[in-house]
């Protein structure tokens, strides 16, 4: 009713051992507890099982408490998936002055009454009980129909407090005094039992079932439950037991530790029945991806059952389990004697067995099943170092560069460690494929752990690093795997200077949680080549060149860094001359949710009108005419609008500011414009291109009208839509059209003001301008106008910064400002020297 029995059993066991006695055998353990020797053996295989204890010799056997320094290390998961849980423990322990209450929770079998004893443990190793201290446990399943039963064994009871009370009787409050009080079931206390442990909690008072007397103690409380907390106990009681920890069943650890714990079950049976057990791999791999009912409990009690049965069959010395060839033995020891000697084997046999592994499954039980046989403390310096390096740069380059800290737990540091210190100087023939098998298969993760081993060059060579990369995958849940190879497109920074590109990919990947961008921090003297090589080496490291790739840069030619990059795919590009973390991380949402390269190119183009971008070959991958007006980019969408609108062949027309095409023309060659049919402009182009180029003014002329027909035959086009549009344009450029396309200016009095303008040019030059190109002026300058009165412009523009103004544009810059200042001041607007070298443009042929 007290202790679960098996801890009295190693209560007794140290009594013994601080009463100086050594060396204890079955039947004097069991004469301390006044016990059957047939009992107590059964708790010390319990005890056994646990490593609480240990035995020696044969016959007799002997037992002899297992000295751990911190209890805790025999609970696996303790340094991994339940570090948090250990921590808290700990931390519960540790609570000044008397400890924290704490509630354990889980399903059946997890464990729960094992960690209430490990936390027992290790209070006494850390002396905040007494080594005489207590763990006295109760089950409240037992008494949950009868709670002052169970008020009588809790809180003890005055002789006469009841029918059969005949004697004054201590309950177990007094005997856990100094200790721990651990109740299981905690669910099926009572409403009442539960408050009555309120003034036990509050001041470590209570008083006997019949007495008026109150009594203090000094008692650390644990709690246990499968339940849910909300559902079962008072809202008082969870507020003075606020800390909570949670073990999870066996299926939701990480396969790391569900290894451990079957190999821990398979050695104690070796150990049981001192025999090697060897058992192959496929059934060890279905116990391992096999749920347990009764979790640890249930799993236990398979594998007895496994070894029971191959007992019963096999007469030799050792037991083999499972029809296949065996591949996994367990010794009936644990001890590991030549620990240098033995690290080597361990990797030597992981790099032997791995090429032969036919899943990431089996390769993944091939690294733990040989881990497990690893030193444990005594690490050489050199593992030590390697730790420590490994810290560092996987903070730095996994977590804060790639965005994986979720995925790549640092847990995985002391077995890189491990496997460094230790890896072959040169790989053998078979490795080499397999480390190709494995770039293949998983070339981001692969990459990743490269990047991490990278900065011990000095220490380890580029073949032992691969190595080193490959055994480290198997380390990860494929969950993590899988999504680190889920992202099917190569996104690409680059950045002059030391950090730009480095700092946003360190942002965007840690928001959306994986490696989805590279970064390459380029020095600001970087030649165009340089870059290319500096990305044509990372696609070459990845082995995807039929991925298709996203780069962003800062600075450079759109069109050139297309051109260098794109030689060395054979897939599609995209290239952004834009770097900033918004857009970066708009990408990399896109490139997660999987969205197709052409769904992220076309979202691209909605992006500022400041960032461009490129993602084919020329200026467009269809048939196209080229729309480009000196009078801004609103008269070019109403010229494409006409072509639209009266032309019958679907065509791509393309309007682009007049700057951007003349600067394209002049960068480009014709190669960039293969696909374009013509070009439409509101002034001749100062250059002889094999593209046709046609000044959209020609069509008032007759020789303009034939050419655009010409043109457009050429393009599959038929007469009459020709016919249509052509009436259309001539309709749009005269007097009433430009009036229709002012939409705040008096039509009659800014075109008044506007023919002043052109008379005071034609004045000063002494020239007399034809209808065409007088035309063209009432346009351009009405247009001009309106555009500066609600432009958002603040300051003017100055072109004279760009280039030196020679003398006849002087004159002519001069003479504008003057010609223009009372339209400046009427209007109130200022007009900018980029808008008089567009009048420069317009004029330059005829002053």
């Amino acid at each position: 009713m007290a202790t679960k029995a098996r801890y009295e059993v190693l209560n007794s066991i140290k009594h013994l051992e601080d009463d100086g006695k050594k060396d204890l055998t079955t039947q004097q353990i069991a004469d301390e507890n006044g016990l059957t020797r047939g009992v107590v053996s059964h708790y010390l295989s319990q005890l056994l099982k646990e490593e609480l204890v240990e035995k020696f010799g044969t016959k007799p056997v002997y037992w002899r408490l297992k000295k751990i320094k911190d209890p805790f290390r025999a609970f696996i998961g303790g340094e991994g998936s339940l570090k948090k849980v250990i921590d808290a423990c700990k931390a519960a322990v540790k609570y000044p002055p008397n400890g924290f209450p704490l509630i354990i929770t889980g399903e059946s079998g997890v464990g729960k009454s094992y960690l209430a004893h490990l936390i027992y443990e290790y209070a006494k190793a850390k002396s905040v009980i007494s080594s005489e201290a207590q763990l006295i446990s109760l089950n409240c399943a037992d008494y949950a129909n009868n709670p002052e039963l169970l008020s009588s064994v809790l809180f003890g009871f005055k002789k006469g407090a009841f029918t059969g009370a005949t004697e004054d009787t201590a309950g177990l409050v007094a005997a856990a005094d100094g200790g721990f009080l651990f109740l299981d079931e905690i669910h099926r206390l009572p409403k009442e039992n539960q408050e009555k442990l309120f003034t036990l909690l509050d001041k470590g008072t209570y008083s006997p079932l019949g007495s008026k007397e109150v009594r203090q103690v000094k008692v650390r409380f644990l709690f246990a439950t499968t339940e849910s907390l909300d559902d079962m106990l008072l809202l008082t009681f969870r507020r003075r037991v606020p800390m909570t920890v949670t073990i999870p069943n066996f299926i939701a650890r990480p396969s790391e530790e569900r290894m451990a714990l079957i190999q821990h079950a398979f050695i104690t049976e070796a150990k049981k029945m001192n025999r090697k057990i060897s058992v192959n791999n496929s059934l060890i791999m279905e116990l391992l991806k096999t749920p347990q009912a009764g979790n640890l409990g249930s799993l236990n009690n398979q594998i007895k059952l496994l070894c029971a049965k191959a007992y019963a069959k096999q007469a030799g010395n050792d037991l083999i389990i499972g029809d296949k060839k065996p591949a996994v033995t367990f010794l009936p020891t644990d001890k590991i004697t030549n620990q240098n000697s033995v690290a080597k084997e361990i990797v030597t046999a992981i790099l032997a067995e791995l090429p032969e592994s036919e899943s990431f499954l089996d390769g993944q039980f091939i690294v733990a099943k040989h881990l497990k046989k690893a030193p444990g403390d005594n690490v050489s310096l050199q593992v030590t170092s390697y730790r420590q390096v490994l810290n560092d740069t996987l903070i730095s380059l996994l977590w804060e560069k790639y965005g994986v800290k979720e995925l790549i737990p640092k847990e995985i540091l002391n077995s890189c460690a491990f496997f460094l210190a230790n890896v072959p100087p040169v790989p053998l023939r078979e490795q080499k494929a397999w480390l190709q098998k494995i770039k293949e298969q998983y070339p981001r993760a692969f990459y990743l752990f490269q990047q991490l081993f990278s900065p011990l060059k000095n220490n380890a060579s580029n073949e032992q690093i691969a190595l080193v990369s490959g055994m480290a995958l198997f380390l990860l849940d494929y969950a993590a795997i899988e999504k680190i190879e889920e992202v099917k497109t190569l996104c690409i920074l680059i950045s002059h200077g030391k950090s730009t590109a480095s700092s946003i990919q360190g942002v965007v990947n840690g928001l959306v949680g994986n490696f989805i961008f590279a970064a390459f921090d380029m020095p600001l003297d970087s030649s165009m080549p340089e870059i290319s090589q500096k990305v044509q080496q990372y696609i070459a490291k990845l082995n995807q060149r039929k991925l298709p790739v996203i780069l962003l840069f800062d600075m450079g030619s759109l069109s050139q860094m297309y051109k260098q990059i794109k030689q060395y795919l054979d897939s599609d590009l995209l290239v952004i001359n834009n770097l900033s973390t918004p857009l970066v991380l708009d990408v990399a949402l896109q490139v997660q949710q999987q969205k197709s390269f052409r769904e992220i190119a076309e979202r691209a183009n909605t992006y500022h009108e400041m960032i461009h971008i490129q993602y084919y070959e020329g200026i467009s991958q269809n048939k196209n005419i080229i729309v480009s007006c000196m009078s801004g980019v609103g008269l070019s969408e109403e010229i494409k609008q006409i072509m639209l609108d009266r032309l019958q062949m679907e065509k791509e027309i393309i309007t682009m500011d007049y700057r951007d095409l003349k600067n394209s023309l002049a960068s480009h060659d014709m190669g960039y414009f293969e696909k374009t049919d013509f070009i439409i402009t509101t002034t001749d182009l100062p250059y002889d291109y094999q593209i046709p180029i046609l000044n959209i003014y020609d069509i008032m002329e007759a020789s303009g009208t034939k050419r655009l027909k010409e043109l457009l035959l050429a393009t599959g086009e038929k007469e009459k839509t020709i016919a249509n549009l052509i009436e259309g344009l001539l309709e749009f450029f005269t007097i009433e059209g430009i009036s229709s396309r002012l939409q705040f200016l008096n039509p009659k009095v800014v075109l008044g003001e506007v023919q002043g303008v052109v008379a005071k040019y034609q004045d000063f030059f002494t020239i007399v301008f034809d209808a065409k190109v007088k035309l063209n002026l009432y346009m351009h300058i009405a247009l001009m106008i309106e555009r500066m009165m609600i432009s958002s412009r603040e300051e003017s523009v100055s072109v004279q910064a760009e280039e030196q103004l020679d003398k006849t544009k002087q004159e002519f810059f001069s003479i504008s400002k003057n010609i223009f200042h009372p339209l400046e001041m009427k209007y109130n607007i200022v007009i900018d020297d980029y808008e008089l070298s567009l009048m420069y443009e317009l004029l330059k042929y005829y002053i």
